[in-house]
């Protein structure tokens, strides 16, 4: 397992138990009227009730810390993926909770049914979901700062379209894995989610890279 690996494990464990957290929330507030549901700050309720800074702290440092470990110059790139990514998650699944909570109300539904409902409103946030969209984040970061890191370099260096070489590649990565091209070449080739190679490999979820051979 290396240190992407090792960062996305640490990273997801805080995100995971979001999911339970925000259902908590919902509950809670669940028996207020329509009118007072309608006018709740539900991003300061969550980042008050969930202790929202504290977690965002908790996924910087743990970035932070992993990227120093296996490379300075990803240091601060990393260590904003807590900021970017944990808020907006939140504030989408907040956003969630209260339409959930309105109808709740408007509806009468009985606790049990409005905690499924809650459920199923943040499931966006599940531990897989969490895992790839971290593993994402996370190599897209490592990959741009190593394009910047290399971009001084001539334009006909051989660059290495490295990583696994299995089932699971999609079209772009088994067309291109351990293939080499020159610099240049590297940074016009696009995947075929029209993402540029060099930073975003294969798109989604990638696990391959381009290196200098």
């Amino acid at each position: 397992m290396d240190d992407i690996d090792k960062l996305v494990q640490k990273l997801s464990k805080p995100f995971f138990r979001v999911s339970d957290a925000l259902v908590s929330i919902g509950l809670k507030y669940s028996r207020l009227s329509i009118e007072e549901i309608a006018t709740l700050d539900m991003d300061k309720i969550i980042m008050t009730e969930l202790g929202g800074s504290g977690l965002v702290g908790l996924v910087s440092e743990a970035s932070g810390a992993v990227a120093v470990a296996k490379n300075p110059n990803l240091s601060a790139a990393v260590g904003q993926l807590g900021d970017q990514f944990f808020v907006r998650d939140l504030a989408d699944a907040g956003a969630k909770v209260k339409q959930v909570m309105a109808e709740a109300f408007t509806s009468n539904l009985p606790q049990d049914v409005v905690k499924q409902m809650l459920t199923e409103a943040v499931s966006r946030l599940s531990e897989g979901k969490i895992n790839a969209l971290l593993n994402t984040a996370i190599r897209t970061t490592e990959r741009t700062a190593y394009a910047e890191l290399i971009g001084d370099m001539p334009d006909d260096t051989v660059m290495v379209y490295a990583g696994p070489a299995d089932d699971r590649n999609r079209p772009f990565c088994r067309e291109w894995v351990d293939r080499e091209l020159t610099l240049v070449e590297v940074s016009k080739l696009m995947n075929d989610e029209g993402q540029p190679s060099l930073t975003a490999a294969g798109g989604y979820n990638c696990r391959h890279e381009w290196v200098m051979k």
